[in-house]
């Protein structure tokens, strides 16, 4: 039996009794009318409530992504001077490139060919078994600051990952990098050893309106213009004519 017969046979029963015993007519109607609509308004779900476990996600991960760029996620996933370029099988052809524009892993040939000649590419150095940058370049990429940088052959260079320990590994938390701990050279001046400690700080930080960045202020603001939403309007409004 549904509601709606279970309903009528109520109502049924309430007319057939006595004037004096039957209940008001507007009981009634609340109690078989209003009833259920008022738990089907109540069934329904809020318009403010909303599950936080579907909406936060999406939009922490969006909030990560425009914390740090694709491309630099991609590069130090990225393992170097391990194989040699299918493309140009020179003897020592190491796949020391990378190009931004592509992601990919590319040799000196390929960097000065048709297809990347005109991409961002930046060359990637070994120092203490680790891949390491030039300091100059990847500042046109990334903000750099906090960084420690090292001397490479001449070469200012800043390192993709941590590099490895000599001796005792229990620093001072005050002189030791902010994420793996390993000791500075100069605490005073720099706050992490490599790229990938100063990434994990901006994740982890809860303010992402204050520092440290990794993006450029330039890549900041063009982040922010485009998360807002743009509405555009299909056509110009037009007063009636009047007759």
């Amino acid at each position: 039996m549904d509601a709606t017969e279970g309903n009528a046979r109520i109502l049924n029963l309430v007319l057939l009794l006595p004037r004096q015993n039957a209940p008001p007519f507007s009981n009634v109607f609340c109690v078989l009318i209003m009833g259920p609509l008022r738990f089907h308004q109540e069934s329904r779900p809020s318009a403010d409530a909303k599950d936080c476990s579907l909406m936060s996600f999406p939009r922490a991960k969006k909030v990560k992504k425009a914390l740090q760029p694709e491309w630099l996620k991609s590069l130090l996933k990225r393992t170097f001077f391990e194989s040699s370029c299918a493309t140009h099988p020179v003897l020592k052809n190491e796949l020391n490139q990378y190009c931004v524009t592509c992601t990919e892993l590319i040799c000196q040939n390929c960097a000065s060919g048709p297809k990347h000649v005109l991409h961002k590419v930046i060359t990637i150095y070994k120092h203490s078994y680790k891949a390491v940058v030039r300091i100059d370049a990847m500042r046109e990429h990334i903000d750099c600051s906090q960084i420690q940088p090292y001397k490479s052959n001449k070469l200012s260079v800043i390192a993709l990952e941590p590099l490895p320990h000599h001796g005792s590994v229990k620093w001072r938390r005050a002189s030791s990098c902010k994420t793996c701990r390993r000791k500075l050279a100069n605490p005073n001046l720099y706050r992490y050893c490599s790229i990938s400690c100063k990434v994990r700080a901006v994740l982890k930080k809860s303010d992402h309106s204050v520092p440290p960045f990794i993006l450029l202020k330039e890549d900041q603001k063009e982040e922010a213009g485009t998360s807002k939403r743009v509405n555009k309007r299909k056509g110009t409004p037009a007063r009636a004519p009047f007759f």
